[in-house]
């Protein structure tokens, strides 16, 4: 009896939808504002290392505003730390190429956040941005010891805080 009331109750539903994409109903949420980048070049000490940064929308996009937050390992040039757009149309990516400097190795990370209004409502959406300088296995050992166990797989023994 259950089946039949669920397959009527999916009928009913369906009728009221009309001609709604399933995908549009049923997929998983996410944020109208899609971010891309792509490293352009080797990551370096003290080297500028530019990034295409690609802003994209499934709408048009009023009062958009990209920001960049890094960490102490990247220095961002001031110029390039803020972008903002009265506009983005449907379809119409914006495509920024930032520069940042390395100052130290190690595994380092660039933030971008992009805000905008979508049809009268905030939207945002944030990527991380990870910048390998130098070697994986010596930053790997600056935070502990790194071992190999006996089959073959890697371990890392980090020492416990005792403060």
């Amino acid at each position: 009896m259950k089946q039949k009331s669920a397959l009527v109750l999916l009928i009913v539903f369906a009728g009221v939808l009309g001609n709604v994409n399933a995908a549009q109903i049923f997929g998983k949420p996410g944020s109208p504002l899609g971010v891309q980048y792509k490293v352009l070049g080797e990551p370096m000490v003290g080297q500028p290392l530019d990034i295409r940064i690609t802003i994209q929308s499934n709408a048009t996009v009023n009062e958009l505003v990209l920001q960049l937050l890094n960490d102490r390992g990247l220095f961002v040039l001031p110029e390039d730390i803020s972008f903002s757009a009265d506009q983005m149309n449907l379809n119409e990516p914006i495509v920024r190429t930032v520069t940042i400097i390395p100052l130290g190795e190690g595994l380092h990370e660039l933030s971008v956040l992009v805000q905008g209004n979508i049809r009268g409502m905030a939207q945002a959406n944030h990527v991380a941005i990870p910048i390998q300088i130098g070697n994986v296995g010596d930053s790997l050992n600056s935070i502990g010891t790194m071992t190999m166990d006996e089959t073959g797989a890697s371990i890392i023994s980090m020492p416990a805080d005792q403060d």
